[in-house]
């Protein structure tokens, strides 16, 4: 049995990236070395932020986290749940 579905079209964002050798991502990825003691891997991630919005009007921004999925938990998700179990 087919279940009838719908879908709509969210608000547009506009992409947010830096280039490696941006200063905001070196001076970052120097200190966050400092801490791990070990080179930092610079990644680009499709998720969406604020920091779209900011790079967009010419306010660099950079972000740090895991790198992987199911980057939220259960008390951090907009949903309130986990998107991964």
């Amino acid at each position: 049995m087919m279940r009838e579905q719908s879908a709509e079209t969210g608000p547009f964002m506009h992409p947010a990236r830096l280039a490696p050798d941006h200063p905001l991502v070196t001076s970052f990825s120097t200190v966050i070395q400092r801490v791990i003691q070990e080179q930092p891997a610079i990644v680009y991630s499709s998720a969406t932020a604020d920091a779209d919005l900011l790079n967009h009007a010419g306010i660099p921004v950079s972000a740090m986290g895991p790198a992987r999925s199911g980057w939220h938990t259960p008390t951090t998700s907009p949903c309130g749940r986990s998107p991964r179990p």
